[in-house]
Parts: C-alpha cells; sequence; structure tokens
C-alpha cells in the first residue's frame, strides 16, 4: 500500500504552527519509521493545499498552497483553528470562509479532521450532524450552542467518530498527528516520533488545562451576584437555605432562576470555582495539598481529591508536578 495522504487546508487567518505542526509531525513520523524499518515506503503523504493556491496565515507572510483537490481514498483532510479568544467571535471568522465551507459541504465520504476552530468549518458544512466532536474547551459551550446536533465532548483532547476526527485547542494539532501515526505506523513508531518531538503522547484531555474565569460571563446580574457570594464564601460550608436567605428569594426560586441563566446549580459553580482556586494555588504556593484542601472549603482530603479529578483528571498531586509555576517544594 501507498503512504497516507493527508492534505492540511490552509485559509486566510489559520493558525501557521498548527498548519505546519501537522506537516512537520507527519515528516518526521516517515523519518523515524525509515530508521526503524528500513526500506519501508513512507507512512505519509502530507501537503498543504487552499481552495485559492495561496493564503495568508494569522501572523504570518503569505503561505503558498498546492490547489485543493479530490482527497484520495487513501486520506484525508485536516482543517486547522484560526486566531481567536473570543468565542462569539469564532461564528464570524467561519462565516468569511465561504468557499472553504462550501468545499468541505462536498465531502460526502472522505476522511475529514480538524483542530481547535476548525471544527467549526465542519460544523457549518454540515459535516457533523449526528456525530461526536470537541474543539478548544473554551469554545465548546458556543459550539453546542450554536450546533445542537452534535454530541460536544467539551474536554476531550481528540475524538473520533466515523470518518471524522476532531482535536482540541492549538496544541492538540500534534495529538491528532500522533493519532495518525499511531493509526497507520503503530505503537513503535508513534512512542519514538513522540520521543524524537518531546510531543507528549499520554495527554487524553483538555480538562486539566480548563480556566473558568476566561470563560464568557452571562450577563445575568442575579446570577452574577450568587456566583460572586459563593467565591466570596468559598470555605464556607454550602447551604442552600443561607445562599436563598442572602437573596431574599426562596430556595426553589434561586435554583430556578440560577439554572435558567447558567444552565448548572449553585453547588456546581461552587464545586468549579473551589477546583479553579485549587488549580492556582497548586501552581504558585508552598501550602501542602491538605492545607489547600481546607483553604478551599473541604474538610476531607478524599472528598476533595475525587472531585478534583472528576474536573481535570489528574489528582492534586499530578496536576502540581505538570503545572508548577516555580521550583519551591512544597511543604510537606
Amino acid at each position: 500500500m501507498g503512504p497516507w495522504s493527508v492534505d492540511v487546508l490552509g485559509f486566510d487567518d489559520c493558525l501557521a504552527a498548527e498548519v505546519y505542526g501537522i506537516v512537520d509531525l507527519l515528516t518526521i513520523a516517515n523519518a523515524v519509521a525509515a530508521a526503524l524499518r528500513p526500506g519501508s515506503p513512507p507512512l505519509f503523504r502530507p501537503r498543504i493545499v487552499s481552495v485559492t493556491g495561496s493564503v495568508r496565515p494569522s501572523g504570518a507572510g503569505r503561505m503558498g498552497t498546492d490547489l485543493i483537490g479530490p482527497i484520495p481514498r487513501r486520506g484525508e483532510i485536516v482543517v486547522p483553528g484560526f486566531l481567536c479568544v473570543d468565542p462569539a467571535l469564532a461564528v464570524k471568522r467561519v462565516a468569511a470562509l465561504t468557499r472553504e465551507v462550501e468545499y468541505l459541504s462536498g465531502l460526502a465520504d472522505a476522511r475529514v479532521s480538524a483542530v481547535c476552530g476548525g471544527t467549526f468549518l465542519l460544523a457549518e458544512a454540515g459535516l457533523l450532524n449526528g456525530h461526536a466532536a470537541t474543539t478548544s474547551w473554551l469554545f465548546a459551550p458556543e459550539l453546542a450552542r450554536r450546533y445542537p446536533h452534535i454530541d460536544v465532548q467539551a474536554t476531550a483532547l481528540v475524538v473520533r467518530d466515523g470518518r471524522f476526527a476532531t482535536a482540541g485547542a492549538f496544541s492538540a494539532a500534534h495529538d491528532l498527528a500522533l493519532d495518525l501515526v499511531r493509526r497507520h505506523g503503530g505503537d513503535r513508531v508513534a512512542r519514538a516520533t513522540s520521543q524524537v518531538t518531546l510531543v507528549p503522547d499520554a495527554r487524553h484531555s483538555q480538562a486539566p488545562y480548563v480556566e473558568d474565569t476566561l470563560r464568557p460571563v452571562a450577563a445575568t446580574t442575579f446570577a452574577d451576584d450568587v456566583q460572586r457570594w459563593l467565591r466570596a464564601h468559598l470555605a464556607d460550608r454550602y447551604d442552600l437555605a443561607v445562599l436563598a436567605a442572602a437573596f431574599h428569594v426562596s430556595t426553589r426560586t434561586l435554583l430556578r432562576r440560577f439554572a435558567a441563566a447558567t444552565g448548572g446549580s449553585p453547588l456546581a459553580y461552587l464545586q468549579a470555582a473551589r477546583v479553579s482556586a485549587a488549580k492556582r494555588l497548586l501552581e504558585t504556593s508552598e501550602r501542602n495539598i491538605h492545607e489547600i484542601t481546607v483553604q478551599v472549603g473541604y474538610a476531607d482530603d478524599a472528598t476533595f481529591r475525587k472531585l478534583f479529578v472528576s474536573t481535570t483528571g489528574l489528582t492534586p498531586s499530578e496536576y502540581r508536578r505538570q503545572f508548577r509555576r516555580n521550583a519551591a517544594p512544597p511543604r510537606r
């Protein structure tokens, strides 16, 4: 069999690092496979394509590309993301890419992948209806709101569903490429490629990177006030009756109004706020994990650990090792 063809779709304002990152990693994988299996054919035939033959990526000069064409039977097309940190603007970015969306909508049987905001192009083309997909954790709520027929898996790193594959934020382009290496070259080549490039090969979730303070805040004064109150009483025992009394409403009214504005409960918000506070302390402070547990409102280490793992996919100790911002060891 010949190499697997991987066309990376360039377009104006695409992220050049994602485009070149995928092409470069697959090219390195070819070299790694050749070293491990002398005489074997290349695994991949990567190239950069566009609907115009030339594009201008975000923050870079003009990029020459091959003109896009039919996707080979043994191959796929990968759509990178674009520069955007405001989820509300993601749809506007996609609206400017009418030619690319039109091309994608015609791919009836081809394998199609996307990274980060690129998932929005696949969604706009109608390809992902009835399928599971992911995107940047920051964009996931907007993707789910805009395209309700997609099963959005907000913190997944790479999601494969039938002929589609989608990946999370920015650096997940490497995870998608390594997934391709594993699928077409096997575990040995994927592991060696990871080692050669220093690209992690054991990431499975975006959850450790989620930072709720970066999410847009719903413009609902009542919900905002409740959230501020909960943050101010972070370490207090949660008592719904006390919370309702602070806002002079019944518990039922508080739950109804909060859910209408946020889609969740005050307790769920408080738990997320406690995990976010703990993450910052694990990153920056010298407090030990028990001290942090108490500071964010838990008397029982095991209860907090279970919540932290369910939210981030890591234990507090694992999170500290991975994200600690200074070299000073925490107190025992």
